[in-house]
Order: structure tokens, then C-alpha cells, then sequence
């Protein structure tokens, strides 16, 4: 898919390690987590049954998948040129969210409820690795240089290359669109094909000086952006998400996702007026 790394649908499931379809990252610090909670998640090797010992957790790591499978865990761990299964007891999702990132993808297409359509539309600021050959993304220069930059150095919690606004919106069927949250989206990694949220607020919680850019810069620059989210689904191709975005744009009602034809629309448009 277009917007993320094994993702298939979950068919409205919430997010857990019974779906082989999410990706954990890890960081040098997760394996020393590891390290320390070896004994109390009684991690063992699967071949030969045995405790891992403390070093294990040192050298060339990389996770390639953590799965759940009955009451334990399976681990597959890349150590070195090896690929080792370890087993464990379950981790608690609060702690696996603090020591690992979790990459999740869609879920559902859900109608009806609630009486809005949440949509969240990006505003691209550099070449995104999921949109290999996209060169628009120049055409938001304003809104790199006045926005983005200013609120990324304002932030000693931003790290990474920037590469996009993302704006949640939600879409009323009566055309009434209002602004709920800004993103600040950054590539951890020239190796990794991700970008994510670095940071994420309401509108009116930005400092004063932010929302002023920002209501300057809605009121004057057009902008390239496209539709990445319509409450739980994702689309799969980026001829979708410009055609997602003109129909926001035009205020057209938004079909089912197997019933939407796609669309040649002009891809850069004022972003949406609250009204």
C-alpha cells in the first residue's frame, strides 16, 4: 500500500498482537529493556527451551516481528547473520508502547458514525518515501519555511528530516468542515520507507504566534495536499487520495471506497475554509 508497510485490513479489530498485519520498531534501548526483563517475561529460546542470558542483548540487533500466540509471545529476533525465536510471557501494551514503536495501518470503513467523516489531508514539505517520483511537494514551500520550520525549532522533541502537515478535519454532510488538530510529520530515518507524527496538537493550543502563521498563511497560500485518511480507511494509491481530495474540495458526498471513480482533478487547492 501506498500510505504504509504491511498493512491489510483489521475489520475493525483494535490493534494487538493477534494481527500479523502491524509492524514494532525497535531501538537499541528496547533490547536493553529486554535485557533487564528477561527473567520476570521468562524469555527462552524456542529450539532449545533454555533462558536467554543477559548477553544475548548485545551486538548487531534488529526485531524483524513480535507475535502473540495463545498466552505467550514469539519473538524473531536478527542477531548478527542468525535469526533467532525467543518465547515469552505476555508484555503489557502500555510498556511495549513506551520501549517500541508501534507502525499500524487501517482498519475499517466505517459509515454512519459518527454523524462526520474524521479526514486527515497532508500537506507534503519534502520527497515522502512512500511517493517515490511526487515532485509537488515544492509547491509548499510558504508553508515549510513560514509554519513548519518555525514550530519544528520551537520544539526541542522534533528529530528528523521534516516531510509534511498533517490536518485532522471533521466533514459534516451538511459541507460544514471544521479544523480539529495539526501534525508535524518527520523521517526518522533515510533507511527506514516511514515518516510519522513527531508532534501533534489542537489548533488553538499552538503558541500565539503559530496560529497567526498559520491563519495567514490559510487565508493566502494554496496548497498541494491529498486525503490520507477517511476515518479508519486509507487509500491505496495516490491518483485515490487526490480524487478523495477533490471531492472534499467540491463538497461532494463521499461514495464507498469500491464505488469512488478516480478522478484527473487539479492537485493544488486552498485548504479548506472552516465554516
Amino acid at each position: 500500500m501506498l500510505f504504509g508497510l504491511l498493512w491489510l485490513q483489521l475489520h475493525g479489530q483494535p490493534y494487538t498482537l493477534t494481527h500479523w498485519d502491524s509492524l514494532w520498531q525497535a531501538e537499541p534501548s528496547s533490547f536493553r529493556w529486554l535485557a533487564r526483563q528477561r527473567n520476570r517475561l521468562q524469555l527462552r529460546e524456542a529450539r532449545s527451551g533454555l533462558p536467554v542470558l543477559e548477553g544475548f542483548f548485545t551486538g548487531d540487533l534488529a526485531l524483524i516481528g513480535v507475535y502473540a500466540e495463545g498466552s505467550s509471545w514469539r519473538w524473531y529476533i536478527q542477531r548478527g547473520e542468525d535469526t533467532v525465536e525467543l518465547h515469552s510471557k505476555p508484555v503489557p501494551m502500555r510498556q511495549m508502547r513506551r520501549y517500541f514503536t508501534l507502525w499500524q495501518g487501517p482498519r475499517s470503513w466505517r459509515l454512519g458514525r459518527p454523524p462526520y467523516k474524521e479526514i486527515e489531508l497532508l500537506v507534503p514539505l519534502a520527497p515522502r518515501p512512500q511517493v517515490t517520483g511526487d515532485s509537488l511537494w515544492r509547491e509548499n514551500e510558504r508553508w515549510l519555511t513560514e509554519f513548519a520550520a518555525a514550530w519544528a525549532l520551537s520544539e526541542k522533541t522534533v528529530r528528523g528530516r521534516l516531510s509534511a502537515l498533517s490536518f485532522t478535519l471533521h466533514a459534516y454532510s451538511t459541507g460544514q468542515i471544521r479544523y480539529q488538530t495539526v501534525a508535524l510529520l518527520t523521517m526518522p530515518s533515510e533507511q527506514l520507507p516511514f515518516d510519522q507524527k513527531a508532534l501533534e496538537k489542537p489548533l488553538h493550543k499552538l503558541p500565539k504566534p503559530l496560529r497567526e502563521r498559520l491563519s495567514t498563511l490559510l487565508r493566502e497560500a494554496k496548497a498541494y495536499s491529498y486525503i490520507v485518511r477517511i476515518q479508519d480507511y486509507y487509500p491505496s494509491s495516490l491518483d485515490e487520495a487526490r480524487t478523495w481530495r477533490h471531492l472534499l474540495e467540491r463538497r461532494e458526498p463521499f461514495p464507498r471506497p469500491a464505488e469512488l471513480i478516480l478522478d484527473p482533478a487539479p492537485p493544488v487547492y486552498w485548504l479548506p475554509v472552516p465554516r
